[in-house]
């Protein structure tokens, strides 16, 4: 993983990194979302084997 709290230049720069991590956070509704559908899964006798991938209709952005 990338070490987001130095610049190019290696100056320490935090307002950066925390802009950043904020950024790529996942949404509070996806994982709703997800956890919803892994307690649907589970209450039908089913397991998720793989990552649950969502496209959000609003921005197009792929969430693992």
């Amino acid at each position: 993983m990338r070490d987001y709290d130095k610049n190019g230049s290696g100056v320490r720069d935090p307002v950066a990194a925390s802009a950043i991590r904020e950024a790529d956070r996942l949404p509070e509704d996806y994982c709703k979302t997800v956890r919803m559908m892994l307690f649907t899964a589970k209450c039908m006798g089913y397991h998720v084997e793989d990552t649950i991938r969502l496209r959000d209709e609003r921005t197009g952005r792929v969430w693992p």
